[in-house]
């Protein structure tokens, strides 16, 4: 026989539980929204009031917050149940603003869609600063306080114009490497017609046509006459002074040095 006491009994508390675990949950998402809206300057305490805490997340986030009532004729089968994909799909929009407030990557709206208590709770915890909506986008005037204390930035194709600057304090650019000039010691390249460009000797004079150089002393090779480094007339090759003797470098006769005539035969 059917115990319709047991079933109504089991009925009864399958009910409350749900009951509980669904308070419960409301209670914890509350709370973590409520902590979210404290670090956007939003008051708290509209985070427990049920549609309008979806109105005022909306409008943090740039949407106009009255699209949070087409959860009120979710009921309703097929238009209700498209107002209220509608909603959802702008309150992920406003999810995804309200993360690149909060320095989080686009991505995170995916943890949102499927885990919401997930994602507001690691918002509502983490180090991360409210530095308000992005593009230009405003809150709406139940969170206006999100709009406080923040400054308007782009997230959409910015560049530093005219490229990157030095940084302070970095080495300053390299000027382009000159040529090296010619190096004292190198000869100088042939010129078109193939003969070497002349060069001064150590002596200060130029070299004579054909690359030969001058003689240090100013004198041609091969010309007698020519008085050589002591002032006195240089003779030809093999060529001898009077009576057969050479002739002295010093300027006098081969004579004894000492003062007495020099002969040869005593030598």
């Amino acid at each position: 026989m059917y115990d319709y006491h047991y079933a109504a009994s089991f009925g009864v508390g399958t009910i409350i539980i749900g009951l509980v675990i669904g308070l419960l949950s409301y209670a914890i998402t509350a709370f973590f929204l409520m902590k979210v809206f404290e670090k956007m300057n939003i008051e708290g305490w509209k985070a427990w009031v049920p549609i309008y805490s979806q109105w005022v997340l909306l409008e943090a986030g740039g949407n106009p917050g009255w699209i949070s009532l087409a959860f009120l004729v979710s009921w309703i089968p097929f238009l209700g149940q498209l107002a209220a994909i509608a909603a959802v799909v702008f309150l992920a929009i406003s999810i995804y603003r309200i993360g690149i407030g909060f320095n989080k990557e686009g991505a995170w709206v995916v943890l949102w869609i499927f885990l919401p208590i997930v994602w507001l709770a690691i918002v509502a915890f983490d180090s991360s600063k409210w530095r308000g909506l992005p593009d230009g986008k405003v809150a709406g005037p139940s969170a206006a306080g999100a709009n406080r204390g923040v400054q308007p930035y782009s997230t959409v194709g910015y560049q530093q114009p005219g490229g990157y600057a030095q940084q302070p304090g970095s080495y300053p650019a390299q000027p382009p490497q000159q040529g090296y000039g010619q190096q004292p010691g190198y000869s100088q390249q042939p010129n078109q017609y193939g003969q070497q460009a002349a060069q001064p000797n150590q002596y200060g004079q130029q070299p004579t046509q054909g690359g030969q150089q001058q003689n240090p002393y100013s004198q041609q090779p091969g010309q007698s006459g020519q008085p050589n480094q002591y002032g006195q007339q240089a003779g030809t090759p093999g060529q001898t002074g009077t009576n057969g003797v050479s002739d002295n470098p010093y300027g006098g006769s081969n004579e004894n040095p000492y003062g007495g005539d020099y002969n040869r035969n005593n030598s």
